[in-house]
């Protein structure tokens, strides 16, 4: 056994010593001869270098999807919303939902983490609200806020008129001829139907076109605000009710009806 191994094993077992025995606070090391000490320390050091981990587990808060839902609804109607979520480490979920409003639906659940969470909420009031969430685990670990999902809330229906067919006119051939002795309509041949549909809410969704209560056509363009349909069917001289009926995003209609006179 060379000297150097008689010097490693004694290094180990100053070394042993120190970490196992010296009471808490005591000064052995400084007992230790330092030419003792600064071998021990060099050849511990360069060949026993120590690999000392500290692990931690850190309880990571749920996430969640985007928010699904309508995006246009009426004052005291309920709309559901729903949000997918997920929990790092398969905790339950309590959900927070923030309505825009002023109100929240409080803490909810506790939800399976992985599932969709669905709540339900009516506003009073016309107007364009955020809807949010937030997240918080079984052990109060809690998201930030989801991003805004928008919801606009129209409860006054659209401004419809009709500007094709008018009364005081003859149409011959989708053609006006104006006719200021009379106070009806008439129509000969095919013509076209012309409707200006306006709301300033939600915006318009679509016009429908019905003659005696039986619809005939759809019109969702609304170029300009103007929505049409061509009224080619070959009737008998008799008297049409062409009823239209306007709709906006949020489901609100409104409707007008005129009497016509049709022949071919």
């Amino acid at each position: 056994m060379t000297n150097r191994d008689i010097l490693k094993g004694s290094c180990i077992g100053v070394v042993f010593f120190l970490l196992c025995f010296t009471p808490i606070g005591g000064s052995s090391l400084e007992a230790v001869d330092t030419e003792i000490s600064d071998s021990c320390r060099s050849m511990f050091c360069n060949e026993y270098q120590p690999s000392i981990y500290f692990s931690q587990n850190f309880n990571e808060p749920p996430s969640g999807g985007n928010i699904s839902g309508p995006l246009y609804g009426r004052p005291g109607v309920n709309y559901t919303f729903c949000i997918t979520v997920i929990d790092p480490e398969a905790d339950d979920v309590f959900c927070l939902w923030d309505w825009g409003d002023d109100t929240s639906s409080g803490w909810l659940g506790p939800y399976a983490s992985g599932v969709e969470i669905c709540a339900t909420h009516a506003w009073s009031s016309e107007g364009v609200y955020e809807i949010l969430v937030k997240l918080k685990d079984s052990y109060g670990a809690e998201s930030e806020w989801s991003d805004p999902f928008t919801i606009v809330i129209d409860g006054t229906p659209p401004d419809v008129q009709i500007l094709k067919p008018k009364r005081g006119f003859l149409y011959l051939w989708d053609k006006p001829h104006s006719m200021s002795q009379i106070f009806t309509i008439i129509v000969i041949g095919p013509i076209t139907v012309v409707v200006s549909a306006v709301d300033s809410g939600s915006g318009m969704l679509q016009v429908e076109f019905y003659i005696d209560n039986e619809l005939k056509g759809k019109d969702y363009t609304g170029e300009n605000n103007t929505y049409s349909w061509r009224w080619d069917e070959r009737v008998s001289l008799f008297p049409y009710t062409l009823t239209v009926i306007a709709y906006d995003l949020a489901n609100n209609s409104a409707s007008i009806s005129i009497r016509i006179w049709k022949i071919f």
